[in-house]
């Protein structure tokens, strides 16, 4: 390597920068592509089909599990972001009943902390709607990606507001 370039790029940090993925998840996409040979022959070009390729998988990743409902004689459609698999049950061990969120039920982690934040959410009167969140959405953020537990819609003192909560 010494004797053909002068330096190489930090491929790593570079399409961290670039992804906006973590350089250990870039690291682990490298070496599990098994293409790391083929950063010698062209650092530049393969730095640049790296960086594409990744935001492409990216972007195909976060639309998964998306699916759009036409509803019954209406021309209205429904996002559904959950997975059947989330939403499965064990109603006396890890599902508590709830009227302000848009299940029946709420399927909980933690009954020492999930099932309490559930319970006291459902009987806020300032609270509209709230619902657990799938573990696979995230936000993006400027210090990295977020992933919130809950979604509540709030009404308080006349002002209505959307919080994603931790």
């Amino acid at each position: 390597i010494a004797n053909d370039y002068q330096a190489l790029p930090d491929i790593i940090t570079a399409i961290s920068d670039e992804t906006l993925l973590t350089p250990a998840t870039v690291n682990r996409i490298l070496v599990e592509s098994g293409r790391c040979g083929d950063f010698l022959n062209n650092p530049e070009a393969f730095l640049e089909q790296a960086v594409e390729l990744i935001r492409s998988h990216r972007h195909a990743l976060a639309i998964d599990g998306i699916r759009y409902v036409k509803l019954d004689g209406q021309e209205y459609y429904v996002q559904e972001i959950f997975d059947t698999t989330e939403l499965l049950a064990n109603l006396d061990r890890n599902a508590v009943k709830v009227e302000h969120s848009v299940y029946d039920y709420v399927v909980y982690d933690s009954s020492t902390v999930e099932k309490p934040v559930a319970v006291a959410l459902d009987n806020d009167p300032d609270v509209k709607m709230f619902f657990k969140i799938p573990s696979r959405f995230k936000i993006e953020t400027p210090i990295g990606t977020y992933n919130p537990d809950w979604a509540v819609y709030l009404n308080k003192n006349g002002e209505e507001k959307l919080y994603f909560v931790l």
